[in-house]
């Protein structure tokens, strides 16, 4: 593209026309993917000799011990491979004048301070030049010499900005300028009309001045709406060819709603994803009504196009929604996301086609009935929602909503698709209807955290399909444990925290959970049996913590009634007196063809494993990984740890009275010990 090769064809972009070629030619194994790293393509050795073979005259590699005596003067393509060039021979290579393009390789960092002013004044042909990682500070008036100049890359170099006569390259296409310290760009740098690529920090797209005049910019991931001329939201109007995605910023800085609707982003056809965000620290005169109605009519004004694909909204202080928020305006939208609008009160009738709501922080009392066949959405001049189409989303995730009351409309018939359903500090939250989620039957993630309002009991009845399940301080929602996972045979992650109400987890429920790979249960004060731990055959890490009934228990089973082996890899606690509990001690034993790793986490013992030495080194033979964690009053390390012969690393951090033990009293078979207070 860059040395013109590639051109659009009527409607079709030069980028796409460009990658349809190379995916002919790559299926036709011209190139294949590299071994070393997936993202790129090599071509074959065989292929690569005849390429360079005729092309002898043509292209050309400066190398260690090569140099003038063996480039043709016409050579149209050279790059240069070594570092090791003397100065009068670097600026040598401004004499081959017919060069089309010029790449240094990267991370040779090559010192061009001496020789660029000369390479600009002579290569007035060149169309590619790639200076990534050289040793150059700044681009010289000169460089508007190169007339024909397309494709320009100065990343990770010392340039700070551009000089004025850059302005006159009006064939650049492309230019890169990342990890570079750049301050700005110079006034009448939009005068590059047919530049279709800037690789910049997106906070810099903000510094070019009447960035509307770019048509042909084909990416812009960052625009900043600022009061100054040349940075309002209309020089978004004619840029119609913007693909991907696109932020805008500072959307409480739009002047009045006219210049909303002057941003025309329903003409940008090609954008998949669109961002619109208003500040985080408005002053104070900005969240009175008379503004938060100026963010209701900016927000209307700015309806994007019917392909959108996802959208997010953050910041609004609006209390309606949009009335283009609809499944007519937006047919093809498959994920919306609205964050941190505390006065949106409601939400249209969403599209069908939505697979991802994500509401973070908004005012909603209750969820309405998004997809209802019959209700109707009084913003779209009375129409209805599309009636008979069911709802495609697949995974709901509502967070931090201070008012939301209830969740009734939460049920299988309105998501019938739903695959991940995710609450999580919703304080006020009173009404689930956790006794309908068995209904959802494609549901595989469930997490309900620091919803701790439930005012009564109700019995939670979860699919099959379960494969992760978080219930976090929940309220009495914690009474439908054990019995909710019950015939869960998917499940392969349980997270338990904070649920005062739950006293067992016996084998009865753990015979069903035959794919568990990790259980973590935590400040549950009143468990007091994890019997029949045995029975989950797949475990492989465990947690326990603050669990301080669980250490005083009895054993859980006798060793004549003990399960076959399980490949428990982890095991995390903060009281070793767990470890007396057969069931625990089962887990160890019957891992011995395994890493096994033991981590104490913030555990208030001053003596740990008390009892006989040699019981504690038969449980932990096959220990590799010990670690004491935040462990305040923990002195000194157990006598026999220099026995643990496949210890291979011990981890005490932030135990601030621990006495290390001399390095005759650690096992011979430690490779690596991290000490950090």
């Amino acid at each position: 593209m860059a040395l013109g090769f590639v051109a659009s064809q009527g409607n079709v972009r030069m980028e796409d026309l460009a990658t349809t070629y190379f995916h002919d030619l790559a299926s036709r194994s011209f190139f294949e993917r590299s071994r070393l790293n997936h993202q790129y393509y090599v071509i074959h050795d065989m292929m690569h000799d005849l390429a360079e073979s005729v092309s002898i005259d043509k292209c050309a590699r400066i190398e260690d011990g090569e140099f003038q005596h063996s480039i043709p003067s016409t050579v149209r393509h050279l790059s240069i491979c070594t570092k090791n060039l003397e100065p009068g021979k670097l600026a040598g290579v401004g004499s081959y004048n017919k060069l089309l393009s010029l790449t240094i390789m990267k991370n040779i960092e090559l010192d061009l301070r001496s020789v660029i002013h000369c390479w600009f004044q002579q290569l007035t042909n060149i169309q590619l030049l790639d200076l990534n990682t050289c040793e150059i500070e700044e681009l010289p008036d000169s460089i508007g010499n190169l007339k024909q100049l397309r494709y320009l890359d100065i990343s990770y170099t010392g340039i700070r900005r551009l000089p004025k006569s850059f302005c006159c390259l009006h064939n650049m296409l492309f230019l890169f300028i990342k990890g570079c310290r750049f301050e700005g760009f110079p006034d009448g740098f939009a005068n590059l009309i047919n530049l279709r690529h800037i690789d910049i920090e997106s906070n810099m797209f903000s510094a070019i001045t009447e960035i509307g005049k770019l048509t042909s910019l084909q990416e812009l991931p960052c625009f900043e709406v600022l009061k100054e001329d040349g940075h309002g939201i209309g020089e978004l109007k004619d840029l119609t060819q913007l693909h991907r995605s696109l932020v805008v910023k500072n959307l409480e800085n739009v002047e009045s709603v006219e210049d909303a609707y002057q941003a025309k982003l329903d003409n940008k056809e090609y954008l998949n994803e669109l961002v619109l965000e208003w500040s985080l620290s408005r002053n104070a005169r900005s969240r009175c009504s008379s503004y938060f109605a100026m963010d209701e009519e900016v927000l209307e004004a700015l309806r994007p196009h019917s392909k959108l694909k996802e959208l997010e909204i953050r910041w609004y202080r609006g209390m309606l929604p949009p009335s283009w928020l609809c499944t007519q305006m937006l047919p093809c939208l498959v994920k919306l996301s609205i964050q941190h609008c505390p006065n949106l009160l409601n939400l249209s009738c969403l599209p069908p086609s939505l697979r991802v709501l994500e509401l973070v922080n908004v005012g909603l009392r209750s969820l309405p009935i998004l997809w209802d066949e019959g209700s109707t959405d009084k913003r779209i001049s009375g129409q209805k929602c599309n009636k008979g189409i069911m709802s495609s989303l697949s995974m709901l995730s509502i967070r931090l909503c201070p008012k939301l009351a209830s969740l009734a409309q939460l049920s299988p018939h309105h998501l019938p698709a739903v695959k991940s359903i995710c609450i999580k500090h919703c304080t006020e939250l009173v009404s689930l209807p956790v006794e309908s989620f068995g209904g959802f039957i494609f549901l595989e993630f469930l997490d309900i955290t620091d919803c701790p309002n439930f005012p009564c009991p109700r019995k939670m009845v979860l699919p099959s399909s379960i494969k992760r399940l978080t219930l976090d301080s929940c309220g009495y929602l914690g009474e439908s444990l054990p019995g909710c996972l019950q015939y869960l045979s998917h499940l392969m992650f349980l997270n338990i925290w904070c649920c005062p109400h739950i006293e067992s987890l016996t084998g009865q429920v753990f015979h069903h959970l035959r794919a568990l790979k990790c259980l973590y249960i935590s400040e549950c004060p009143e468990l007091r049996s994890l019997s029949g731990l045995e029975a989950l055959t797949s475990l492989q890490e465990l947690t326990i913590l603050k669990c301080p009934h669980l250490a005083e228990s009895e054993s859980f089973s006798d060793t004549k009634e003990q399960q076959k082996g399980m490949p428990l890899l982890e095991l995390t606690i903060d009281n070793t007196a767990l470890l007396q509990l057969l069931s625990l001690r089962n887990l160890f034993s019957s891992s011995s063809n395994h890493s096994l790793n033991l981590a104490i986490w913030e555990s208030c013992e001053s003596v740990m494993f008390v009892g006989e030495d040699e019981e504690w080194l038969q449980i932990f033979k096959t220990l590799r990984v010990l670690s004491f964690m935040s462990c305040a009053n923990l002195k000194s390390l157990p006598s026999w740890l220099r026995s643990l012969t496949f210890l291979e690393k011990l981890r005490i951090c932030n135990c601030p009275h621990i006495i290390l033990p001399r390095k005759e009293n650690l096992p011979t078979s430690l490779k690596d010990l991290c000490f950090d207070d």
